[in-house]
């Protein structure tokens, strides 16, 4: 490995560990549920990451995939909470 190499690989470490850090802040704000509801996300960013950095091309089932988690997690997050009244 050379010495860029071993550059981009502190500012990751660096970088991963900021995110991690602002996701246990949230944690106090909202429940471990809802955050972890929100990790689904994650593979999103990552291609993100990948088609601007790498040059990654997205084909149509990734496409579909991508809206289909953005979908849920969306459903999910205005869900809200269902009471459920007796009698």
């Amino acid at each position: 490995m050379g010495a860029s190499a071993n550059g981009v690989t502190g500012n990751m470490l660096i970088v991963s560990g900021g995110i991690m850090r602002h996701y246990m802040v949230a944690l106090r704000a909202v429940s471990a549920n809802t955050a972890g509801t929100f990790l689904n996300l994650a593979p999103l960013f990552g291609f993100a990451g990948a088609f601007v950095f790498l040059g990654e091309r997205l084909f149509m089932l990734q496409f579909l995939g991508i809206m289909v988690t953005v979908a849920a997690v969306t459903m999910i997050g205005f869900g809200g909470r269902q009471t459920v009244k007796e009698g």
